[in-house]
């Protein structure tokens, strides 16, 4: 009899040991679940994070006011070479980035954009700048972020295929006059809105397209690193004013703290 009533107290001793630890084991359950997730996500970079969403196409108009003082700054690009948070559909190339600052002036700025590929320019606008209006000269679509809402902005597309699309009262870009040049680019401001190019900025051209110049010379984030950021780094919102000539893809990225170990896949 003594050995059935020890494997009994031994089967209740083993059930309340169990009962104790089944807490223990949720926590330790659902906390593998938050790291399997975390470590998913990580290694899917922004692929997953989260659902994305698309431009609405709008050409808008070139019915610029010129009627105060106003100033024309031109910025001549031959890619973006900042991060963008915009993706071509169906392309597996990454859309560069260029900061388009606009500092409080006396006069109004007239901005032109010219990008000899699709580029994502983003505005950074000074506190009492004010904007007469914004042209967009592409070879291929653009699309603009970060303009103050109301500001009147129009596009002048000429896509690889050599057609051209344009907004209401903008120029036409044929192959002759998107050589994307300032001599061009004058002539073309000249001969459809009487203005002469008073301030220009060039940007060099890049070594190689974005998506590889970007990963040279850059440490990969560890594992570790990447979960920490995912989690801790605060979110960047879409800007407030978006405009696109075409069908751009909006996918929030993960952010890292610093771009030494930001994946830029």
């Amino acid at each position: 009899m003594q050995p059935g009533r020890d494997r009994m107290r031994f089967s209740r001793l083993l059930h309340r040991q169990a009962q104790a630890l089944r807490p223990g084991l949720v926590r330790a359950a659902a906390l593998g679940a938050a790291v399997v997730g975390a470590v998913t996500a990580a290694c899917a970079g922004e692929r997953d994070v989260p659902a994305p969403t698309e431009t609405v196409p709008k050409l808008g108009s070139c019915g610029f006011d010129f009627s105060t003082s106003v100033e024309t700054t031109v910025h001549l690009v031959s890619s973006g070479s900042l991060r963008s948070e915009y993706r071509i559909p169906h392309s597996i190339a990454r859309l560069g980035r260029h900061v388009v600052p606009v500092p409080k002036e006396a006069s109004s700025t007239f901005v032109v954009l010219a990008g000899r590929e699709p580029v994502h320019w983003d505005f950074h606008v000074a506190p009492g700048a004010r904007i007469a209006g914004v042209l967009v000269l592409g070879l291929g679509h653009q699309v603009v972020t970060g303009v103050p809402a109301g500001t009147e902005v129009g596009f002048s597309i000429l896509e690889s295929d050599g057609s051209a699309d344009e907004g209401p009262n903008c120029p036409h870009l044929s192959a002759a006059r998107a050589r994307f040049d300032l001599r061009s680019i004058e002539k073309l401001l000249i001969d459809e809105f009487g203005r002469p190019i008073d301030r220009a900025e060039v940007g060099a051209p890049l070594p190689c397209p974005y998506q590889e110049c970007t990963t040279l010379g850059r440490p990969r984030p560890s594992l570790w690193q990447r979960i920490v950021d995912y989690w801790t780094a605060p979110g960047s919102p879409q800007a407030t004013e978006v405009r696109a000539s075409g069908r751009f893809i909006f996918r929030k990225a993960l952010h890292c703290r610093s771009t030494t170990v930001c994946d830029d896949r």
